[in-house]
């Protein structure tokens, strides 16, 4: 199910960092065309309904939704996650502290398509050979096989995971490098 984007939304820190961004190198239109790129980068945010609460709140366009919905908020915390290598040289590991996510870099594409796309557990169904390439549908579904893996997001060059709250990072962790490893061998 998309997320709806309000302020209490554990992503609304990095929504509203990415909005800010684009609005410093680009001026308002008096619409929401940075508001959808950026829903469309991250993923998973039910666009017309949340768009339909920004109208709703003093937000009728990009700069609005930064000047009106969230003033004063301290956007700080939703920083860009650190990367750190890992002992496979290609791949490194960063944690998004805003999702609880980890994101994967690889050396090869991934996904033609230049924005996220999302898969929960139930959603494998959609994994497409045609779209991602046997090898890498291949590698996305032996991810779900992991216990404890939840929801994948994939990009050109990265892979987001996410676990369940119960399940540990030092459990799982080695599983899904050692099925990126598996992939993306010299």
């Amino acid at each position: 199910m998309a997320e709806l984007m309000i302020p209490s939304c554990p992503r609304w820190g990095v929504f509203f960092k990415k909005l800010k961004r684009k609005l410093k190198s680009s001026v308002c239109n008096n619409d929401y065309k940075f508001t959808r790129e950026v829903f469309a980068e991250m993923g998973n945010i039910d666009i017309e309904a949340s768009i339909k609460l920004f109208k709703k709140n003093g937000g009728a366009c990009d700069c609005e939704i930064i000047f009106n919905i969230d003033e004063g908020m301290d956007t700080d915390e939703a920083q860009e996650p650190k990367m750190v290598k890992t002992d496979y040289p290609r791949i490194t590991i960063g944690m998004d502290n805003s999702t609880g996510e980890r994101i994967y870099r690889v050396p090869v594409e991934v996904s033609l398509s230049p924005v996220l796309s999302g898969f929960f557990r139930d959603s494998i169904k959609w994994i497409s050979a045609k779209e991602f390439g046997e090898a890498n549908a291949s590698m996305l579904l032996e991810l779900f096989d992991i216990s404890g893996v939840i929801h994948v997001m994939v990009g050109p060059h990265e892979i987001h995971v996410m676990k369940k709250s119960s399940s540990e990072w030092k459990d799982i962790e080695p599983q899904i490098i050692k099925a990126l490893k598996k992939r993306f061998k010299d």
